[in-house]
């Protein structure tokens, strides 16, 4: 992974999308819905998405493909958006 974006991402940004993630949830929803729907994903798929986020369209998605698919993220961050209790 790129060092300098590893970086930027586990400084302020990360911390600055965790604060902010209802925020950058509903700004970001559109574009989500958009590339879900493009997608189209079965239950059952396998899917790869690359900067997750604060997990709003992971989630989605894991509403389509359902226990049988599966979801790999790809996030430069340590910061566990996906793994927070409020989600």
């Amino acid at each position: 992974a790129n060092v300098d974006q590893r970086e930027f991402w586990n400084e302020l940004k990360g911390d600055l999308w965790g604060r902010f993630q209802p925020r950058l949830d509903a700004t970001l929803a559109p574009f989500g819905e958009r590339a879900i729907a493009a997608l189209d994903p079965r239950p059952g798929a396998k899917i790869l998405e690359i900067g997750c986020g604060t997990g709003a369209t992971t989630l989605a998605l894991a509403e389509h493909v359902g226990s049988a698919g599966e979801i790999l993220v790809g996030w430069a961050s340590r910061v566990r958006l996906l793994g927070r209790e409020d989600r």
